[in-house]
């Protein structure tokens, strides 16, 4: 806050205060708002020099929303100095020359840029947790509620129903089962990203597998479509990739080229080297993106999705963490896709440790 009016020599003041301490972040400015003076703690912190502060406004160095004038007060100001931010709160006081009835105003600073750091950080991990905890309401409840109506269905009235119709019931609690399923995975992986909690452990990883453990997972998936899964791969192919982010990346967007692909159709996963790099790419011949959602789908995530051919749900949350993965291992991630006509889903990943030497 703004301290009643002291009085004094200004000059005396002034050296008063360089021979204060010199970890005081302070600087004077006189009756036209310029500064006068400035302590070189601050210099130092901001990379200022005292012949471009001097002279210059108090608004051209510091930005604030408000003035020092009204309200009253401890202010919050910034200064940029082009690759840092610093946050500082101020108090001043004003000071008369009891000769020449000149004024001047004293800033003392606090660097409070840590403490904002960790302000938005904070306001970061709430909002995560808001989006999480909504998800699994929205998205967990309705899966659920089907299990158990179609759970408590079997219980009492199954002996009722030919196993034709039983088999049906259990296809679906199956289905609606393994979506749940991976539904949560990809949960408990975007919270990990979002809480920084995700380490990366690249290895040497024989592709086709690999690959082939990892169909294991959703082949169920794909069977209950009649759908076939065809690799085309060189022999030996090896990437130099995490295990879990890699599987997690091939069992999405397998995941999703099976709830958009039609019934009886098939999928292939080619891969072949570019470079230093291994490219593979997922292809289908489903209900492929409309041109208008295209631009969607990276970047909305938690709040777009589509249904399947046969109304499977999800989240959006698939493509996100596919595109966070591929990023952690330097490659990128990218699409073609006509509606209607079907879907290639292509993303690069490393070939050897070469890529990651840089580091």
């Amino acid at each position: 806050m703004e301290l009643e009016m002291n009085t004094g020599n200004i000059h005396e003041i002034i050296d008063f205060y360089k021979k204060l301490s010199k970890d005081i972040l302070y600087f004077f400015t006189d009756h036209n708002h310029l500064i006068l003076d400035i302590s070189d703690s601050l210099l130092s912190l901001t990379g200022l020099t005292k012949e471009l502060a001097t002279g210059k406004s108090f608004d051209e160095l510091f930005k604030t929303n408000t003035g020092f004038d009204n309200p009253p007060g401890p202010k919050e100001v910034f200064f940029n100095t082009g690759q840092t931010t610093y946050h500082f709160t101020v108090q001043s006081s004003l000071f008369c020359d009891n000769k020449t009835n000149e004024t001047c105003r004293l800033f003392i600073l606090s660097d409070i840029t840590e403490l904002k750091k960790r302000e938005t950080e904070y306001l970061q991990e709430i909002e995560v947790k808001k989006k999480f905890f909504s998800l699994i309401a929205h998205d967990l409840k309705g899966p659920v509620s089907t299990i158990l109506g179609l759970s408590r269905f079997l219980l009492e009235e199954s002996e009722n129903y030919g196993d034709e119709q039983l088999s049906d019931i259990a296809t679906t609690i199956y289905r609606v089962s393994e979506n749940t399923h991976n539904l949560i995975l990809n949960l408990l992986e975007w919270s990990r990203i979002q809480a920084g909690k995700l380490s990366m452990n690249p290895v040497m990883i024989p592709l086709k597998s690999f690959t082939k453990n990892v169909l294991t997972v959703i082949q169920v998936q794909a069977e209950s479509k009649n759908i076939d899964i065809l690799l085309d791969y060189p022999p030996n192919l090896k990437v130099f990739a995490d295990e879990n982010m890699l599987e997690s990346v091939i069992r999405n967007l397998v995941s999703n080229a099976i709830k958009f692909s039609y019934p009886d159709g098939s999928i292939t996963i080619k891969a072949e080297k570019t470079g230093d790099f291994i490219t593979l790419t997922v292809s289908d011949k489903g209900k492929g993106i409309a041109e208008s959602e295209k631009n969607k789908l990276f970047v909305s995530g938690l709040n777009y999705s589509t249904t399947g051919t046969q109304d499977e749900k999800g989240t959006g949350i698939g493509l996100i963490l596919c595109k966070e993965f591929i990023e952690q291992h330097h490659g990128r991630i990218w699409f073609e896709s006509r509606e209607g006509e079907g879907s290639n889903f292509h993303f690069t990943i490393p070939g050897s440790a070469k890529v990651f030497s840089s580091d």
